[in-house]
């Protein structure tokens, strides 16, 4: 599936289409796509999503296997 999103292009504060295609970003249209903002402001970066399986809540490493499948 393909996004469209459409906003102040940070940090050159100018307003620009972009198109979001599974892992990538183009600013060539992509037909078929998916309005999902049209307004705002858009900020370039990374997202990091992972979990540190041998650590419990607190910093206290875990105790059995049964803990780090529940952390996964």
């Amino acid at each position: 599936m393909a996004l469209h999103v459409r906003g102040v292009l940070l940090p050159d504060d100018e307003v620009r289409d972009l198109w979001l295609i599974g892992d990538r970003v183009t600013f060539e249209p992509v037909p078929g796509a998916e309005t999902v903002a049209d307004g705002g402001f858009v900020l370039p970066g990374l997202t990091d999503a992972h979990c540190h399986i041998g650590i419990a809540r607190g910093g206290a490493p875990i105790t059995s296997l049964d803990q780090a499948r529940e952390l996964a």
